[in-house]
């Protein structure tokens, strides 16, 4: 049975309009990660490498560009799952927004 929630590992991103990268918390059991996004802004969350860059998708009326990055909403709190090989977590906010995202061991909150 999976461990539910192991806080004592936690790590946490000031997202900005420029993703930014932090390797995942120490203990991180088998391939889930639990986030949580206590805003003020809108948070998008990629699981990568050590070159992990989150990118926002394109908001259109028609098709917009695709990006790599899952929302969180603010007061959210998600659980991922990420291959084997990723051992980063990137996030990035909408322009001119921050947010506050943790990540922390175990399938959620």
């Amino acid at each position: 049975m999976p461990q539910v929630l192991k806080p004592n590992n936690t790590n946490a991103i000031a997202a900005t309009a420029t993703s930014q990268a932090r390797a995942f918390p120490t203990s991180l059991p088998g391939d889930c990660a639990a986030f949580y996004n206590d805003g003020p802004g809108l948070a998008f969350v990629y699981m990568d490498g050590s070159t992990a860059v989150a990118t926002l998708p394109a908001l259109s009326t028609n098709v917009g560009a695709q990006g790599n990055a899952t929302p969180i909403p603010v007061g959210a709190s998600i659980n991922l799952t990420h291959a084997p090989t990723d051992t980063h977590w990137a996030v990035i906010c909408l322009a001119g927004g921050t947010a506050n995202v943790y990540c922390t061991t175990g399938v959620g909150f």
